[in-house]
């Protein structure tokens, strides 16, 4: 029955928008967009495996923490195997809050004109 379907796609189109918004983009650091650091590659590595998470239905906050957790670890790990033997555990705590400082205002949500309800209808009905 179409209006079946089209109601389906009505219940869904709130998920599927709010998925398309919110997935992270991967990171764009470089003052020049044709090189990446090796940083930037690898995080934009785990920014892809935390997205397929998500998109698995995982809640933000887990993946979130879980990233976390693994940076904590690994940094903790490299420490000591680091060439760099001066470096500062604090300053690695300190590049930590910068780059969440940077985010934090990169993700903030932005004010979205209201969609018309036509517009959804419109959208559902592509979906189908």
């Amino acid at each position: 029955m179409p209006t079946q379907k089209l109601w389906k796609a009505w219940l869904r189109w709130p998920l599927l928008i709010w998925r398309a918004y919110f997935r992270f983009k991967v990171l764009d650091m470089t003052s020049d967009n044709t090189q990446e650091t090796l940083s930037v590659q690898i995080a934009n590595q785990i920014i892809n495996i935390a997205n397929d998470r998500h998109e698995d239905g995982l809640p933000v906050d887990e993946i979130a923490a879980g990233l976390r957790h693994a940076a904590a670890n690994f940094s903790a790990f490299a420490y000591f195997r680091s060439e760099n033997k001066g470096l500062d555990p604090n300053a690695i705590a300190d590049e930590f809050v910068n780059l969440l400082t940077q985010y934090l205002e990169r993700h903030r949500p932005t004010e979205q004109p209201a969609q018309g309800l036509s517009q959804l209808i419109e959208q559902a009905k592509n979906e189908i």
